[in-house]
C-alpha cells in the first residue's frame, strides 16, 4: 500500500457566477477570450500572494496555499480585479491536513473548500468558522453566514463571509447592466498589420507565410526577413535567445532613454506595457499580438509604467493614470497641483502607490480607498522602489540612499551613502539593487547591514529589472546582463538591438526586452 504523507495548507476553489448565462450570451469566441482573460487575471493574483495553482477546471481555480490568510486576501483581490470584465466569481477557503500521496493534493480539507465555494452567492468569499478563527487579529472582518450542511460532508458547517481585509471593505457586485456593458467590449484582439514588405501583396503573402509556419506541426519557424528593431520579444532563459519578435511600428522611439521616461516597459497583469509618448501600448502574449487600440497617457518632463495591485500605472508629470488589463480603459486616479519651477516625481508600487518629488516630498496613496499620506524628507528624491518591508529613496546629488518605514513614514537609520550614479534602483528581499549607467555598475546593498558589492555589466546600460534570483540589465550594445543574485556572476547574452527596456513577469519569471535599432555583432 502506497503511504499516504500529509501537511497544513490553505485550500481556495473559485469559479465564475453565472458562467453558463454568460456563455450562452457572448457566444463561444468571445466567452473563449472572456475565460482566457479572467485566467490571466486570476493568474496575476495567485503570483503576488504565493499561491500554488493545482487545477483550472473550466472557469475555476484550485489553489494551494501555506497560510488561509494569503488564501483569503488573494480571492478578494481576485473578486475585485475580474470586475473589469464585466463577472463576478465566488470562492471557499479552507484549512487543515492536504493528503499528498496522489498527483493532487485531496481530503477532506479539499473537499471542504469546494463545498463551501458552492454556497457562496456573487462576489462573496466564504470560510468556515475554524478558518475565521485561526486568522483573527491579521486585518480580516466576517459577517455570519449562516450554518450549512455541505453537500457530500456529515457534518454541518457555520460560515462566515468576508467583508473586510486590510481596512478596506469588499465590494458589492456590478450592477447587472454595468456588467453586461463591460462584457460588450470583450472581443478576441487581433493582430496589428505588419508593416509592407514590398506592397500590399507582399506584406499579405508575408503574414501568410509566416502564420503556416508558425501554426503547422512539425515545419521548421521561418526568420522573420526583417532586423529586430523597434520591438518587444520574450528572452529565453534556457536557449538564451529572443523568442517571436512583435514588432511596435516603422521607428524606434529614439527619445526614450534621454532622461525622459524613467521606466519605459512593464511587465505584469497579463500583458507587456510599453510607453511611447503619448501613447502606452499593450502587448498581449497570450494571443501573441499588440493591441490595436493605443492608450493616450500624455507626455510630460517624468513618466514610468509599472504594474501590481491588479492594474497598470503610468506617471506622466503630476498625473497618475489607472489603467484596466482586460479592458485598456485609462483615468486619472491621482494629480498633485502644478507649482512654479521644475519638479520631477518618481513613482514605485506595492501595496499602494508611492510618489516622490525632486523637491523631497514622499506620498503614499491607496488608490482603492482614496487614502493620502504625505511627508516631508530632508533631501532630494531622485528615484524611489518600495517593498512590504521599506521605501527606499535615492537622492541623486548627495549620492545617498534613504530608508523609511512604509508605516509610520519615519526614516529608519542614517542615509546610506554610495559612490557613483544612483540611476536606477530596485529592491527585493533583504537586497536593495543600483544602476550606475555611467560607469556600467550593479550594486547590491544589503538591507540590514548596509554592506555594498558592485559589478561590472555593460558600457551603455539602459534599464535594470530585480527579481529575487536575477537581476537584469539591459545595454545599448545589444547585450543583455544576467546577474546573479546571491553569487553576483554574471552571464551575458546577445540580443542584437539596443536594448532601451527589459523587465520579468512576476508570475512567469520571463524577461522581456524592449528593442531599438540594430547593432553590429
Amino acid at each position: 500500500m502506497q503511504r499516504r504523507s500529509g501537511s497544513l495548507g490553505a485550500v481556495l476553489f473559485t469559479d465564475i457566477v453565472d458562467s453558463t448565462a454568460i456563455a450562452a450570451e457572448m457566444g463561444n469566441t468571445r466567452w473563449s477570450e472572456l475565460v482566457a482573460r479572467h485566467h490571466r487575471i486570476v493568474r496575476n493574483q495567485l503570483g503576488r500572494s504565493g499561491g500554488r495553482e493545482i487545477d483550472t477546471a473550466g472557469d475555476g481555480f484550485f489553489v494551494i496555499f501555506e497560510r488561509p490568510a494569503d488564501a483569503i486576501r488573494c480571492a478578494v483581490a481576485a473578486v475585485e480585479a475580474v470586475r473589469a470584465l464585466g463577472i463576478e466569481i465566488r470562492a471557499g477557503v479552507s484549512f487543515g491536513e492536504l493528503d499528498r500521496s496522489g498527483q493532487k493534493p485531496s481530503g477532506l480539507v479539499v473537499n471542504t473548500a469546494a463545498r463551501v465555494m458552492a454556497v457562496a452567492g456573487s462576489s462573496e468569499v466564504l470560510v468556515p468558522v475554524s478558518v475565521k478563527e485561526i486568522v483573527s487579529g491579521v486585518g480580516i472582518s466576517f459577517s455570519e453566514h449562516g450554518t450549512h450542511h455541505l453537500k457530500g460532508l456529515d457534518e454541518e458547517f457555520r460560515l462566515f463571509r468576508v467583508t473586510e481585509v486590510d481596512g478596506a471593505p469588499t465590494a458589492p457586485p456590478l450592477d447587472s447592466e454595468a456588467a453586461a456593458e463591460r462584457r460588450r467590449e470583450i472581443f478576441p484582439t487581433g493582430r496589428r498589420r505588419m508593416p509592407l514588405l514590398a506592397g500590399a501583396a507582399a506584406g499579405a503573402l508575408a503574414l501568410v507565410v509566416v502564420g503556416v509556419l508558425m501554426f503547422t506541426g512539425g515545419a521548421e519557424p521561418a526568420e522573420d526577413p526583417r532586423p529586430l528593431r523597434n520591438a518587444v520579444a520574450r528572452f529565453d532563459v534556457e536557449t538564451g535567445e529572443v523568442r517571436s519578435p512583435l514588432y511596435l511600428g516603422d521607428r524606434p522611439f529614439g527619445g526614450a532613454f534621454a532622461g525622459d521616461i524613467d521606466r519605459a516597459v512593464s511587465a505584469g497583469e497579463g500583458g507587456v506595457w510599453v510607453l511611447q509618448p503619448p501613447f502606452l501600448l499593450h502587448v498581449d502574449p497570450l494571443h501573441e499580438d499588440i493591441r490595436s487600440d493605443q492608450i493616450d497617457v500624455g507626455t510630460d518632463e517624468s513618466q514610468s509604467v509599472h504594474t501590481g495591485l491588479g492594474k497598470v500605472w503610468v506617471l506622466t508629470g503630476r498625473t497618475v493614470y489607472e489603467v484596466h488589463p482586460a479592458t485598456d480603459e485609462a483615468t486619472i486616479v491621482y494629480q498633485l497641483p502644478r507649482p512654479a519651477g521644475l519638479i520631477t516625481l518618481s513613482l514605485a508600487v506595492s501595496d499602494a502607490l508611492w510618489l516622490g518629488t525632486s523637491d523631497g516630498t514622499l506620498i503614499r496613496f491607496d488608490p482603492f480607498s482614496g487614502d493620502e499620506r504625505i511627508t516631508e524628507i530632508d533631501s532630494s528624491i531622485g528615484g524611489l522602489a518600495a517593498t512590504r518591508d521599506g521605501v527606499w529613496l535615492t537622492d541623486i546629488v548627495a549620492g545617498t540612499i534613504t530608508r523609511v518605514d512604509p508605516e509610520t513614514l519615519d526614516v529608519i537609520g542614517k542615509p546610506i551613502s554610495l559612490e557613483g550614479g544612483l540611476d536606477r534602483i530596485g529592491a527585493i528581499g533583504r537586497y536593495v539593487w543600483v544602476l550606475d549607467r555611467q560607469v556600467g555598475t550593479v550594486t547590491r546593498i544589503d538591507a540590514s547591514s548596509g554592506a555594498d558589492r558592485d559589478v561590472r555589466v555593460g558600457d551603455e546600460p539602459t534599464e535594470m529589472a530585480v527579481t529575487e534570483d536575477a537581476v537584469w540589465v539591459g545595454d545599448r550594445d545589444g547585450w543583455l546582463y544576467q546577474v546573479d543574485s546571491a553569487t553576483l556572476d554574471v552571464a551575458r547574452h546577445r540580443v542584437g538591438a539596443e536594448v532601451l527596456g527589459v523587465d520579468v513577469d512576476a508570475t512567469e519569471g520571463s524577461p522581456w526586452v524592449y528593442v531599438g535599432d540594430p547593432v553590429g555583432r
